[in-house]
């Protein structure tokens, strides 16, 4: 706006001492010279001035763009970098979390089995118990016959009913005698946990005849009792020590597919695996090996499962 300013004053000078340079007179011309030389060096400063300006601008506006621009990358790298940050983070707690879970996981199963094994032992021990009570029961019974044949005096030799109730008599003397009339004592009948007892206690004797007996007769008895699992697996361990390894696999799998928690499962499957191996099905005894170890990992039977994997190889 300056320049165009000053270029109209000194257009207009110039015209009027062209039209006029005959009728002024010199000093006056002199004058004009002299401002209008005054117009053109204030117009020169102005110009100057303008570009310094304008120069100025431009670094201010190159200034201005280039710090945004940093300050713009600096703070999209430093946003990158936290969202990158809370990735790990999430990460890490996201590993956090699944391995506790885990942890509870495992920890469930080995509280599970732990008081699975506890109940196995507390009915273990029960019947253990009401056997010695029982024995001792009879003891007792045995010690008063024998205290009222005594009073009495008379002698009876006992007949085949009362020598099985008695047992027989240590160190090959003979038995007792026993009153002329003596008391009818008649036995009540077993209970479930009886005929389990028997059997159990014939198996752990050797008498795998007599504990296949009463086995088989406890499951006739009590189809849903409380120790049919275990009573399988023992039939499986009777038919395995036999031989009749096809058997035992049969009996195995009655426990294996029983419904709930059993603590002998395990075992349960890894016998039917060495049976298997017995037959010579190396292929279905290493199936067997590998579900032990998939199904039930950290216990006993997945470590041997795992040593007999390896002897396989």
């Amino acid at each position: 706006m300056i320049k165009k300013y000053v270029k109209k004053i000194s257009i207009c000078i110039f015209a009027i001492l062209v039209s006029g340079c005959a009728v002024l007179q010199d000093d006056e011309i002199s004058s004009l010279k002299i401002k209008v030389l005054n117009l053109e060096t204030l117009q020169r400063r102005q110009e100057s001035r303008l570009d310094e300006l304008e120069r100025k601008v431009d670094r201010l506006e190159a200034q201005l763009r280039k710090e945004l621009g940093e300050k713009f990358i600096q703070a999209q790298s430093k946003m990158i970098a936290e969202i990158e940050e809370t990735k790990r983070e999430i990460a890490l707690l996201s590993g956090k979390i699944e391995e506790l879970h885990l942890q509870r996981e495992a920890e469930g199963r080995a509280l599970r089995k732990g008081f699975e094994e506890i109940n196995l032992r507390l009915d273990t021990l029960d019947v253990k118990i009401r056997s010695l009570e029982n024995e001792m029961g009879n003891l007792t019974a045995r010690l008063k016959e024998l205290s009222r044949m005594e009073i009495n005096g008379t002698q009876q030799t006992p007949g085949p009913s009362q020598l099985l109730q008695n047992g027989p008599i240590q160190n090959g003397t003979t038995p007792s005698p026993i009153a002329s009339k003596p008391a009818q004592i008649q036995e009540p009948p077993l209970k479930e946990e009886d005929y389990y007892k028997r059997a159990f206690q014939l198996y752990e004797r050797g008498d795998l005849k007599g504990a296949k007996a009463l086995f088989e007769e406890y499951l006739k008895k009590f189809p849903k009792g409380k120790w049919v699992g275990q009573t399988y697996f023992y039939l499986g361990e009777i038919a395995f020590k036999e031989k009749d390894y096809e058997t035992a696999i049969l009996e195995y799998q009655k426990l294996i597919d029983m419904p709930g928690a059993n603590p002998l499962k395990p075992r349960a499957m890894l016998r039917q695996a060495d049976a298997f191996l017995a037959l010579k099905d190396r292929k279905a005894a290493e199936i067997l090996y590998r579900r032990i170890i998939k199904t039930y990992p950290g216990t006993k039977e997945a470590k041997e499962a795992e040593a007999k994997l390896r002897a396989l190889r």
